[in-house]
């Protein structure tokens, strides 16, 4: 699943996704809260999905880039 994603809304409710994956931030930054706790993330971090983990994305501004 390799995937690039500009994001134009403020917040992605809490879900899931069935398999692992990589979330490279491109520009911009988020808060992401999960299972693992709650972090911001900005250009150039990487966050780490495990299999079937919960977790939301809240974007205080639109048009964060990212690479899945």
């Amino acid at each position: 699943m390799l995937r690039w994603q500009t994001i134009h809304t403020r917040e992605i409710g809490r879900h899931v996704h069935a398999e692992s994956y990589v979330a490279l931030v491109l520009s911009g930054r988020y808060e992401e809260a999960g299972d693992l706790g709650c972090f911001q993330v900005q250009a150039g971090g990487a966050v780490f999905h495990g299999r079937f983990e919960a977790h939301l994305n809240r974007f205080p501004l639109a048009g964060v880039e990212i690479l899945n």
